[in-house]
C-alpha cells in the first residue's frame, strides 16, 4: 500500500498534521495580535497628534502658536496636506503645519483616530490657485520679511510680482510661513 502523499515522501500522520495546523494558527493569531496592538499604537499617536488637533478644530475659534513668536487667534477653516487655511476678522491665511507650533482652545478636542482622512491637498496647490485667480497677497518668510504682490508662477519656488516695485522676487516655497490675502 502507498501511503505517501502527492507532494512528499512521508506517510501521513493526522495527529503530526493537527499539531502542524494548530502551531500555524497560534503563529498567524500572534503576528495578527502584533498587528492590532501596532495599529492601536499608531492610532493613539494619530489621536494625540497636532495635525489630528488642528483637524478636530476646523470650524471652532483658537489661537494658533506659530515657531515665528506670533500668537493669532483665528478659525481654522481647512487643513491640508501640508498646511491650514484660517480666517480671523481681518483676513484669510494659509500657514504650513511645520509652522504651527500650539494650539490653545477653550476647550480639548477629542478626537477619534478611526476617523481621521488623510488631506490632500498641498501648500504649491494653494499658490497655484492664487497665481491663477491673480490674488494679491502678503507673504511672511522665514525671519520675518513680508513682501506683497501677485504670483507669477508657482513650483519648487514661486515668483511674485512685487506690488510697491512690479520687480519679480523668486521665493523658495519651504522658506514661505504664511500666505495672506490682501483682497
Amino acid at each position: 500500500m502507498n501511503t505517501s502523499l502527492p507532494y512528499g515522501d512521508f506517510p501521513q500522520d493526522p495527529a503530526r498534521d493537527a499539531d502542524r495546523w494548530v502551531a500555524d494558527a497560534r503563529g498567524d493569531e500572534a503576528v495578527e495580535t502584533r498587528r492590532r496592538e501596532h495599529r492601536a499604537r499608531q492610532l493613539r499617536a494619530d489621536a494625540t497628534s497636532l495635525s489630528a488637533a488642528l483637524d478636530a478644530a476646523v470650524g471652532v475659534p483658537v489661537v494658533l502658536v506659530l515657531s515665528t513668536g506670533e500668537r493669532t487667534p483665528v478659525v481654522i477653516t481647512e487643513l491640508g496636506a501640508d498646511h491650514i487655511e484660517v480666517r480671523s476678522l481681518a483676513n484669510t491665511r494659509w500657514i504650513p503645519l511645520r509652522v504651527v507650533v500650539a494650539i490653545e482652545s477653550d476647550r480639548a478636542f477629542v478626537v477619534d483616530a478611526e476617523e481621521l482622512v488623510e488631506p490632500t491637498v498641498l501648500l504649491v496647490d494653494v499658490l497655484e490657485s492664487l497665481a491663477a485667480d491673480d490674488r494679491r497677497v502678503a507673504l511672511t518668510l522665514s525671519g520675518g520679511t513680508v513682501v506683497r504682490g501677485e504670483f507669477v508662477a508657482v513650483g519648487a519656488a514661486a515668483t511674485l510680482r512685487l506690488s510697491d516695485t512690479h520687480k519679480h522676487l523668486l521665493v523658495a516655497v519651504d522658506s514661505i510661513e504664511s500666505i495672506t490675502l490682501v483682497d
